[in-house]
């Protein structure tokens, strides 16, 4: 687990040696754009991203859907809980 919450980032890119992660908690920052940033974690159950200002979007969900541990995503106010 790891997680960042109302940090104030900008972009998520230390996350590279952080491949094994099962839950990542990012709420309440001020994250643009993680095209590209989540793609390596193939293991994560659980992603959190409301509160931020997330663009590129179509991006996001065609890297998310190859994670297929990926049960629960959460992004502006709603929670998905994704079924395989």
């Amino acid at each position: 687990m790891f997680g960042i919450i109302q940090f104030q980032l900008r972009r998520i890119d230390c996350l590279s040696q952080n491949s094994r992660l099962t839950e990542l908690y990012l709420q309440y920052n001020f994250l643009k754009d993680i095209s590209g940033a989540l793609s390596h974690l193939t293991q994560l159950q659980v992603l959190m991203l409301q509160g931020n200002q997330l663009t590129n979007l179509d991006k996001v969900v065609r890297e998310l859907r190859k994670m297929q541990n990926l049960q629960i995503l959460s992004n502006i106010h709603a929670v998905v809980v994704v079924t395989v």
